[in-house]
């Protein structure tokens, strides 16, 4: 008893502004193994393949492009971290974790204050509290987040989730000064939408918000905007409205478009586009209520999704049970029924109304709900205050089972991180277990090829690539890692072919264009591969490093070593810091004087007196 009281008595006299570390703190600590873990997926493609982010005289030329993933991605903001760390510390992952770690800490922290607001009206402090950890623990230990914390690349999303909860956070504590509540929370969305596009669902959630935190209802439209007006958030409106006016502009003036038509993946007809919305969501749902066995990197579904498919249909299903379970929250608990309405809207950008960016049968990514899952961990609430009244003893199994479910939630939550957090490792770690969590996606496979086949066993890469292939024959980057292992295994012919087909079916692809050159300088094709590198792969992407390793190569074996020393510097100005020992042994192999000799005596032959007095 005399524990409970000093317990109560403790969090009665926290500060607000310091209760949020609390949840964060924890959250930092039980994240802090992430910090081993390197490179994976996405995160070698643009920070260890692509020059575009290591070199600071490109730094206007990327931000004004579209991210390389896909050329719909307009995320400058978040590009400037990576930017920066890279100037920091280079290629080392951990300053890559820290800052994800951090920001996901950051968000815990926010989470909690926004509890402490929501729920401070019931005139116990300590109370409160209890509830604002267990908010903030609840949204920063839910399992569903791991990729979202471990993958770099989630920082698009963790970066937007820290911006949007500002901006709840700004909309609720300034609401006495209006002027200064709207310009903040306008800024907001706009560093949001300039970190990532699902920033628009905001649109949506902050009238939703409102209506869970003021306690409006809806009634007659005159009195509802008579409310709007008096409480300021028509300003707010406003406001929202013009950062979304000033991202639309500085999107379309640096991309020159605002939507290129691509395919996304496949949705079939209307009733299977709708199966596959109804899927998407449904699957969401599961991640947030279970998310301790249905982790994965790929979440897999034949696509477009069979009329009939059981699950899709049992997933309409469950999507219709899910909006009438929020009608009866919101008549029940209005706070909590906006709240979680507000978290299920929140998750339109990424249910397949329009088709997301995503391969090998992927049609959801758990990184996806780390803003939606603020939302549904303030709408839980509730829930805790069981466990907030801990000092009194249940008389009941309901309230025994209320007081124990929150901490064996939590305990499992923690177990289940420290087991996926080592997956996430290496690129070897994370698709041995994406090949065992989804065995139907060549997405693992494909990886594991080209895996495979750089660490010495191209026969195993073979192997994987071949399946890959069987899984989706319709997959460039399934085709050129089975070039690579083919190459490596010295069958050139067969590699040429199987990099043919991979440009066949994807030829904006500058890499798989260099690779094919590769093969062909293997067979002694030297011009072909030099038409190959500079028509093909630098057309296409003037700052392929390999290209132009490659295209130095060609001409340091036609004797043409001023062009292969233009080709090898810039080779080394776009290859990664430890990636340059070739490129600086063909420098200096090109500056041997015999064959500038060779070259004074090709040109003469040619006619060219002032080049050829130049090589000599």
């Amino acid at each position: 008893m005399m524990h409970s009281l000093l317990a109560s008595r403790w969090f009665g006299k926290i500060d607000r502004r310091w209760l949020a570390a609390v949840p964060a703190l924890i959250v930092l600590f039980v994240y802090l193994p992430a910090l081993q873990n390197g490179l994976v997926w996405d995160d070698v493609t643009f920070l260890s393949d692509m020059p575009l982010y290591r070199n600071p005289a490109l730094l206007v030329e990327t931000l004004r492009q579209p991210f390389v993933i896909s050329p719909n991605y307009f995320r400058p903001l978040a590009l400037l971290t990576f930017i920066e760390e890279l100037r920091l510390g280079g290629l080392n992952p951990t300053i890559f974790h820290l800052t994800n770690i951090l920001l996901h800490a950051l968000n815990t922290g926010l989470v909690a204050i926004l509890a402490c607001y929501l729920w401070s009206a019931e005139g116990d402090d300590a109370r409160s509290a209890w509830l604002a950890v267990g908010a903030g623990l609840i949204y920063g230990l839910h399992p569903a987040l791991v990729e979202g914390v471990t993958f770099i690349s989630s920082r698009f999303d963790l970066l937007l989730t820290a911006f949007l909860l500002l901006a709840l956070v700004a909309d609720i504590t300034l609401r006495q000064h209006p002027v200064a509540r709207a310009l903040t929370v306008g800024l907001a969305f706009l560093l949001a939408a300039l970190t990532k596009e699902m920033a628009v669902a905001f649109a949506v959630v902050l009238p939703l918000w409102h209506l869970a935190t003021r306690g409006r209802r809806l009634g007659p439209l005159s009195q509802f905007w008579h409310s709007l007006r008096q409480s300021g958030d028509l300003i707010t409106y406003g406001a929202l409205l013009a950062g979304g006016g000033v991202y639309l502009y500085v999107r379309i003036v640096s991309l020159h478009y605002l939507l290129l038509p691509l395919a996304g993946i496949p949705t079939g007809g209307p009733l299977q586009h709708l199966l596959l919305v109804a899927r998407s969501l449904a699957e969401y749902g599961v991640l947030i209520v279970w998310p301790f066995t249905t982790l994965t990197p790929i979440h897999y579904s034949t696509l477009p999704i069979p009329t009939d498919d059981p699950a899709a249909w049992a997933s309409l299903v469950a999507v219709l049970a899910l909006v009438a379970g929020l009608v009866a929250l919101v008549r029940k608990a209005p706070r909590s029924g906006w709240l979680a309405v507000a978290g299920t809207l929140s998750l339109l950008p990424v249910i397949n109304i329009l088709p997301l960016d995503l391969t090998g049968g992927a049609f959801i990514a758990e990184r996806f709900l780390l803003f939606p899952l603020t939302l549904f961990s303030l709408a839980a609430v509730p829930l805790l205050r069981p466990l907030a009244a801990w000092k009194s003893r249940p008389s009941s199994i309901g309230g025994v089972l209320g007081q124990m479910l929150p901490p064996l939630w939590l305990a499992a939550s923690v177990l289940i991180i420290q087991t996926v957090l080592p997956f996430w490792r290496s690129d070897l770690t994370l698709w041995e277990w994406g090949g065992r969590r989804a065995p139907l996606s060549s997405v693992p496979f494909t990886n594991l090829a080209r895996l495979y086949s750089e660490q010495g066993d191209p026969e195993a890469g073979l192997e994987a690539a071949q399946r890959a292939t069987d899984l989706d024959p319709t997959s460039g980057m399934a085709w050129n890692n089975t070039g690579l292992a083919l190459f490596y295994l010295g069958r050139y012919t067969e590699a040429q072919a199987a990099f043919e087909k991979a440009t066949i079916l994807q030829p904006g692809n500058a890499l798989f264009w260099n690779n094919l050159a590769g093969t062909l300088m293997e067979q002694g094709q030297w011009q072909e591969a030099e038409h190959v590198l500079l028509d093909e792969s630098l057309r296409r992407d003037p700052n392929q490093p390999l290209a132009h390793l490659n295209l130095g190569a060609v001409y340091l074996q036609l004797d043409r070593p001023d062009l292969a020393t233009q080709h090898l510097q810039e080779a080394l100005r776009l290859l990664p810091p430890d990636q340059t020992a070739k490129a600086e042994d063909m420098l200096a192999r090109a500056k041997e004087p015999a064959r500038w000799l060779r070259l004074g005596d090709l040109l003469l032959d040619e006619g060219d007196a002032d080049g050829a007095l130049q090589a000599f």
